[in-house]
């Protein structure tokens, strides 16, 4: 046992915690909060199981802090945290403000910690993606077994426009499908398998089955967002290959789909006859606690408060005493308020158009920034390129996998991912408060710095 702990590496307890956030963002915050806090230790202590006092500070622990600060790219991303804290110079209430701080702490921490772990082979963040697929797979075999079981009664709520019943939230968990739909196929094109070749053959098979389950589930916000992302990929592969007639095909495929969709899956079909339905309550201006009546009054809650404070807005910590005042001056007899269901706009009502350009300046940065230039470009040290030419996540880190596929097709796939990713995430802004709870800023944060790690070349060692 004890020579079993001397061989465990800091990047080995890495991608061991990379693989409990990657759980957790799909069953559980408490597991969430568990992996990061693993991180923060891993980068601040060391392990030496050699000596007596076996954990001890990290030597190159002030060293990682000078990494983040010379990484533009990281300090960008904690705007995220600095939009919120700055604009407690405006609170009022002070309990739903450092509500607000402790949510978006992540963005502070998570990018300083990822500057000391231990830098990402390509072959290891392809293995982190495949868990990503195969977790999702065997959650999503579960969710349609129960499906089954309770056909009649699943679809029977879906026309009252509840969701089907999914791991923690389901629109959450739909954006992670659609990134996982993406990765899936990402995979099986780059032929990336564990150990086995079939493999990369069996990704193409749960790409399929996934696209299919997030058909299924029909949740609004996921569907845009893939089909999104889809369609954005297509457009730069017809840019890039001048294959028109594919992207011709992508384009009718999808418009076809989600008319075979209507006509093949019921929960689809109970899905689109609630929104014909809501559409039929607004079309006769009948009122009502109907979802999409709800989020079109948050929305229009959220601009006229930013618009009557365009500048900084009401305060990112007095938003919601904002949005109680009036309701119970218009709409007293709701009963539950609703905070504005876009996420730019209730920056913009909290913030302003400063606190709204400083947002999207963060979040547009990193898709910018050297690293992923360098990765689109293909351009790749010819140091790391038989490392990052192998197939698999492997504990031996010495003995890549040999693979079909070279260096640049690898990183112009990683470019597309983390493309896709973007593309995800800021489509579930226009219909969600995607960074205003702990899933969602542990799904956006997460993955972006992962994106961005295994591409930088000053990461620790």
């Amino acid at each position: 046992m004890f020579k079993l702990l001397q061989s465990i590496h800091r990047k080995q307890l890495s991608l061991f915690l990379y693989a409990v956030i990657i759980s957790a963002l799909i069953y559980s915050p408490f597991l969430l909060s568990v992996g990061m806090i693993g991180l923060a230790v891993i980068f601040t202590f060391q392990i030496d199981w050699n000596k007596a006092g076996w954990l001890r500070l990290n030597p190159k622990f002030f060293h990682y802090f000078t990494q983040f600060f010379r990484s533009r790219t990281h300090l960008i991303i904690t705007l995220f945290f600095w939009i919120v804290f700055v604009s407690g110079l405006m609170t009022e209430d002070w309990d739903y403000w450092s509500n607000r701080l402790l949510m978006k702490l992540p963005f502070l921490v998570l990018p300083i910690i990822f500057c000391g772990l231990p830098k990402l082979s390509q072959r290891d963040y392809w293995g982190l993606l495949y868990f990503l697929v195969f977790a999702l797979t065997l959650t999503c075999i579960g969710i349609g077994i129960h499906y089954i079981l309770h056909f009649e009664e699943i679809n029977t709520i879906m026309q009252q426009g509840r969701p089907m019943p999914t791991p923690r939230n389901h629109i959450r968990f739909s954006l992670i499908l659609a990134l996982g739909v993406i990765a899936a196929f990402l995979l099986y094109q780059v032929r990336f398998y564990f150990k086995y070749q079939w493999e990369s053959k069996a990704l193409l098979a749960a790409a399929i089955f996934l696209f299919l389950m997030i058909h299924l589930l029909s949740v609004r916000s996921g569907l845009a967002a893939l089909y999104l992302a889809i369609f954005i990929l297509a457009i730069r592969y017809v840019w890039q290959t001048g294959r028109y007639g594919v992207g011709l095909a992508v384009g009718v495929s999808m418009l076809l789909i989600p008319v075979m969709a209507y006509q093949t899956i019921p929960s689809f079909q109970a899905k689109v006859a609630y929104v014909r339905y809501e559409f039929w309550i607004r079309e006769n201006n009948l009122s009502g606690n109907y979802s999409d009546l709800w989020r079109i009054i948050s929305l229009r809650m959220g601009m006229e408060i930013g618009n009557e404070h365009p500048i900084v807005g009401v305060g990112a910590g007095n938003l919601r005493q904002e949005v109680k005042a009036r309701y119970a001056a218009q709409y007293p007899e709701m009963e539950q308020i609703r905070m504005p269901h876009n996420q730019l706009i209730s920056v913009y009502a909290g913030t302003g158009l400063v606190g709204l350009s400083v947002f999207l300046f963060a979040f547009f940065y990193p898709f910018f920034s050297p690293e992923v230039k360098r990765r689109k470009s293909g351009v790749g040290s010819r140091k790391n390129s038989k490392e990052n030419q192998a197939s698999a996540i492997s504990l031996d880190t010495s003995t890549p996998r040999p693979t079909t596929y070279d260096l640049q097709t690898s990183q112009d796939k990683a470019f597309n991912l983390f493309l896709a990713f973007h593309v995800i995430v800021f489509a579930s802004f226009m219909v969600e408060n995607t960074i205003e709870n702990s899933i969602g800023v542990g799904f956006y944060a997460f993955f972006l710095l992962l994106g961005l790690q295994h591409s930088t070349s000053h990461q620790a060692v």
